[in-house]
């Protein structure tokens, strides 16, 4: 039989007679797909999915590839399924590389012909992975504002940059602090709404601050009370739509991380809240309400003052106060505790009928009062000059009074400090007669007793002398 040179003795072993023709003792029968047996062969690595070329990268596409070399000014890196090694600048890394690194790739530039190496950068590829790692955990991150995007006369949003990388913030996505027209030039907190190399406009990277707001105002709420006192940092005032009248003020609170409203009513009466507060200034101010689902709270200076001025004032005691100023028919004001201003009415003056109150005390007197009622809710307070006199009075003490009225067959009703009470015709000196005496006659007596009726204070005065 003629030997084949196709047939070669390197590939088979022949037995004479009835002689096994085999190819491949080693051969592995069980696997049938030949996985084992060629595992090793360098035309399968080259068949493999890993080696076939592919399509080539697109411009801001993200890959990973191997450092297989290194020149003058570059390394040389291996990108499976691109069909030639890419070239990475050594100042487009970041940090030491060495040959055998596995590392991510930015396609920062593309050369016509496909044999011919991309350009790529391992710089970018770090911050687009890092932006849509914070994308995907919803962390923040800190930018930096390059100018106001406008359209139309309108702004639009935000034109901002992240290491180098541009992005955008929508008008939309704007928390209630933010002033596009202050903003240039500054570092904001966002979040990430998309973070998408391929996008249009050299990569689509939308960024929020309302988002970072929001989260922000949610821990302060969880540590707001209704009914405390905290501090905080006149920001704004605000008017109305017409941009004509005044109607309250904006509040930084928890150091600036949250701004609440303040209501020109709860500023001060009447009064324009410029008229009362300035900018930057610090300020005390009561939560009044709290809306989580609005991230809204509502505040008073005025309360918070009222709280301030008030502190350490009882209802029933008495305290100094300081006249005013006095208003016809309805009586003085005074300012006591702290500066808080209570009124003191013409009845509370003297229980005398038909007195002229007035002349009874005058601008900056300090006069003795108690304090009848407080409602630091209404911002109100009353007083009682004629309380306070009544407690001072001592029995058996004489005082000038003055006859009020003239009671016949009853006595005269004299009026003391602003206190009245009755002089009984059988507490006349001896010799004397009601009838002897005129209404405002001026008159000397002495307190004889003071006695408690049905919630009244009564007064009974003396004329004639008592044995010791």
């Amino acid at each position: 039989m003629k030997s084949s040179k196709f047939f070669g003795s390197a590939n088979f072993a022949s037995v004479n007679n009835n002689a096994t023709i085999t190819a491949h003792d080693d051969f592995d029968w069980d696997d049938v797909d030949g996985q084992k047996a060629y595992a090793n062969n360098p035309m399968h690595e080259l068949l493999s999915n890993n080696y076939m070329p592919i399509k080539y990268p697109d411009l801001r596409d993200l890959l990973t590839g191997t450092i297989v070399g290194k020149g003058r000014k570059e390394f040389f890196v291996s990108i499976p399924g691109v069909g030639t090694d890419a070239m990475l600048p050594f100042n487009e890394t970041d940090g030491e590389l060495s040959i055998g690194d596995s590392i991510n790739l930015f396609v920062n530039g593309l050369v016509p012909k496909s044999d011919e190496p991309l350009i790529v950068s391992q710089k970018k590829a770090t911050v687009w992975l890092d932006l849509q790692h914070a994308q995907e955990d919803g962390s923040t991150v800190q930018v930096h504002v390059k100018g106001v995007v406008e359209r139309g006369g309108r702004v639009q949003g935000l034109k901002v940059s992240y290491n180098n990388v541009d992005g955008f913030i929508p008008r939309s996505h704007f928390s209630r602090e933010t002033v596009a027209s202050e903003m240039t030039d500054q570092t904001m907190s966002v979040k990430i709404l998309k973070a998408n190399p391929k996008g249009s406009r050299g990569g689509a990277l939308v960024m929020s601050d309302r988002l970072v707001a929001n989260e922000v105002a949610d821990t302060v709420l969880d540590h707001l009370e209704i009914g405390t006192i905290v501090e905080g940092i006149v920001k704004k005032f605000v008017t109305d739509r017409d941009s004509t009248r005044e109607i309250g003020a904006l509040i930084s609170l928890a150091e600036g991380s949250f701004t609440a409203f303040v209501h020109s009513s709860e500023i001060a009466e009447n009064r324009r809240p410029s008229a009362t507060l300035s900018l930057d200034q610090v300020i005390e101010v009561e939560i009044l309400s709290i809306n989580k689902s609005k991230r809204e709270v509502k505040v008073s200076y005025r309360t918070a003052q009222m709280h301030k001025m008030t502190a350490g004032l009882v209802v029933g005691e008495t305290i100094p106060a300081t006249v005013l100023r006095f208003k016809e028919h309805v009586g003085f004001f005074v300012s006591i505790g702290n500066g808080f201003t209570a009124l003191l009415p013409c009845s509370q003056v003297t229980d005398g009928r038909e007195v002229n109150v007035r002349p009874f005390f005058q601008a900056g007197e300090t006069i003795q009062v108690v304090l009848s009622e407080l409602a630091r809710a209404s911002n109100r307070a009353i007083v009682s000059y004629k309380q306070a006199a009544v407690r001072s009075l001592v029995e058996g003490k004489k005082y000038n009074g003055v006859v009020n009225k003239i009671l016949p067959q009853v006595g005269l009703y004299i009026v003391c400090n602003g206190v009245g009470g009755l002089l009984h015709f059988s507490e006349l000196a001896k010799g004397e007669r009601i009838n002897s005496f005129n209404e405002g006659d001026a008159i000397e007596v002495s307190l004889k007793r003071v006695s408690e009726s049905n919630n009244r204070t009564l007064i009974a005065w003396a004329r004639k002398e008592r044995n010791k």
